[in-house]
C-alpha cells in the first residue's frame, strides 16, 4: 500500500540532478502513434525525466502554497483565483483574463492583497486622512488627543473596503468622512466602515 511522505505529497523533485530533457514531440498531441506500434521507438529515458521533474516540481509547489500558487507572468488567471507574490503575501484576482499583472505593484485594480492588515496606530495633532492600502481591509487605532479629529479619506477605493477606526481617547471625538457619512466614533468604541463603489460613498 501507498503511504505519504511525512513531508508532503512527494519527498523531492524527480531527476532535479539528473538528466532531462523535454519530449521530441508536440505536448498538445501528446505520444505520437509510432510510439505504441510494432518496431517503434522506445520514449527516451531523459523524456521521462523532464515530465516527472516537472509533475514533482508542481506536486510540491501545491503542497508548499496550496491553492495560492507563486503569481506567473505567463499564466492568465481567472476572477477570484489566489496566487502568492514575490513578497510572500496572497492576492485575490478581482477581473477576467487577469494577464502579466504583477501583483506586487498593482493598484487594486486587477488584484486585491489578501493579507491580514497592518494596524496603524497614532496620536493625532490634527485631522488625519487615509488612503487605499492595496489589501481589503485597513485598522486605524488612533488617540484624538485633546480635541475631536476628522478621519477623512483620500483618492480611490475598491467595492466592499473596509476600514475600522477605534478610538482610545478619553474624552474626544473621531468624525469620520467628516463631508459625507460624518458619523462620530467615541472613545473607547470601534466602527467599520464600508465603501460602497457604485453609489461612491461610505456607509
Amino acid at each position: 500500500m501507498a503511504t505519504r511522505d511525512s513531508d508532503g505529497f512527494v519527498p523531492s523533485k524527480w531527476a532535479s540532478s539528473g538528466d532531462a530533457s523535454s519530449p521530441p514531440f508536440s505536448r498538445d498531441t501528446g505520444w505520437p502513434l509510432a510510439y505504441s506500434q510494432a518496431g517503434g521507438s522506445a520514449p527516451a529515458r531523459t523524456t521521462f525525466n523532464q515530465l516527472f521533474l516537472e509533475l514533482s516540481a508542481l506536486a510540491l509547489d501545491v503542497n508548499k502554497f496550496g491553492s495560492a500558487m507563486p503569481w506567473d507572468t505567463n499564466v492568465t488567471y481567472e476572477i477570484y483565483a489566489l496566487v502568492t507574490g514575490s513578497d510572500g503575501e496572497v492576492y485575490k484576482s478581482l477581473i477576467t483574463s487577469n494577464s502579466a499583472n504583477d501583483p506586487t505593484s498593482d493598484d487594486g485594480t486587477n488584484w486585491q492583497n489578501q493579507s491580514a492588515p497592518t494596524p496603524t496606530r497614532a496620536t493625532l495633532t490634527g485631522n488625519t486622512t487615509f488612503t487605499y492600502n492595496g489589501k481589503d481591509e485597513l485598522l486605524l487605532i488612533l488617540d484624538p488627543d485633546g480635541s475631536t479629529r476628522t478621519v477623512n479619506p483620500s483618492g480611490t477605493f475598491p467595492d466592499g473596503f473596509k476600514v475600522t477606526v477605534l478610538n482610545i481617547g478619553l474624552a474626544d471625538l473621531l468624525t469620520f468622512d467628516s463631508t459625507g457619512l460624518g458619523e462620530s466614533v467615541s472613545p473607547g468604541d470601534k466602527q467599520s466602515f464600508y465603501y460602497l463603489l457604485t453609489e461612491d460613498e461610505w456607509r
